[in-house]
């Protein structure tokens, strides 16, 4: 494991204000102390990543003796954030908090318990700090451009395009497309909105974000009519339920009773798009009720069981057979992929 030197960050780590972070970080210290100053990291990984984040800190803290990590998993972020706030008011809060992306950057630096991450590193240089790939820090960064937290769990999109058809539209693809990952959907609408830049692409929460920020932002293509015209299929698979074969088997009833909920979940969806706003809303999903009120008719939400789904997910599968057949294993999946309930 490859060792930020931190000096004298865990002394700061103490201060009158914690550091809470959108993502988690482990500090290492450079001051020595008669006992290892311990690291409070509370988080909401996932298991599989938890398990990987538990074998580092244990590693770490194996590896010297000046700092000591101590990991508290929560199920869910609202249950951290519940007891985050009850542990700032007793005056133990934890020194790092993974928090979810879709809190303001702006906000979240003003709260009086957060110590923004510049301000730390400002007394306590980080030599290695531009580590961080650019793209994957815009998100917790403020409007000047200062870093406010760590980033964590931080993703690169990736976009594969077919060459062949800009160049049977008579485009080169070398010098006609310039392709920016610079900014997470919802800067890439703000800045969409304030005429930073010129065109996007966007899902249709962000699109209608950007869409009512600025009306006289138009929306020239429609990628789901596009697909329809290129590959016949009426819907684009953008999302699966996958479950083991083993499951399936033994609790047919189980996974039915799931694909019973998320269909009257999507039925309800639709049918009431200001209620289902509002519960966005209440559950911090990154969009106002009215926003995402809008955007739900947009959004073409449908259940269709997967033997159904098949043709639709065999066209787009297709796609990646022709250009990248390693990328699906080199060939399409058989009938046994697509489970009947």
């Amino acid at each position: 494991m490859k060792k930020l030197q931190l000096a004298g960050v865990a002394r700061a780590l103490f201060a009158s204000r914690r550091t809470w972070v959108f993502g988690a970080a482990m500090a290492v210290a450079g001051a020595v102390h008669a006992a290892p100053v311990e690291i409070q990291v509370w988080h909401t990984l996932p298991d599989a990543n938890k398990a990987e984040f538990e074998k580092l800190a244990k590693q770490y803290n194996k590896e010297q003796d000046q700092v000591k990590v101590v990991l508290r998993a929560f199920p869910t972020q609202a249950q951290l954030q519940q007891e985050a706030t009850a542990a700032v008011k007793a005056k133990k809060a934890p020194n790092l908090v993974q928090l979810n992306d879709n809190h303001s950057p702006e906000v979240v630096a003003e709260h009086k318990a957060i110590l923004p991450m510049y301000e730390l590193l400002a007394k306590y240089p980080v030599k290695d700090l531009n580590w961080f790939v650019p793209a994957t820090s815009s998100f917790i960064r403020d409007s000047k451009g200062r870093l406010l937290a760590f980033p964590w769990m931080a993703e690169m999109p990736v976009m594969f395009y077919n060459t062949a058809a800009y160049k049977k539209a008579g485009l080169d693809p070398e010098k006609d497309l310039r392709l920016s990952y610079s900014l997470p959907y919802p800067e890439m609408a703000a800045a969409l909105a304030a005429g930073k830049i010129s065109s996007a692409v966007l899902p249709a929460p962000f699109a209608t974000l950007a869409l009512q920020a600025n009306p006289a932002l138009k929306s020239p293509l429609d990628l789901g009519a596009l697909w329809t015209k290129a590959t016949g299929q009426k819907s684009y698979p953008m999302s699966a339920l996958v479950v083991s074969r083993k499951l399936a088997a033994e609790r047919p009833e189980a996974v039915s009773a799931v694909l019973q909920a998320v269909r009257s979940s999507i039925e309800a969806v639709k049918a009431d798009p200001a209620g289902a706003g509002l519960l966005v809303e209440k559950h911090e999903l990154g969009l106002k009720a009215p926003v995402a009120a809008k955007a739900i008719p947009r959004s073409a939400y449908v259940f269709v069981p997967a033997t159904a789904a098949r043709p639709a997910v065999e066209a787009l599968l297709r796609v990646f057979l022709e250009t990248s057949p390693a990328s699906i294993g080199g060939k399409l999946p058989d009938g046994g992929f697509y489970a009947a309930f």
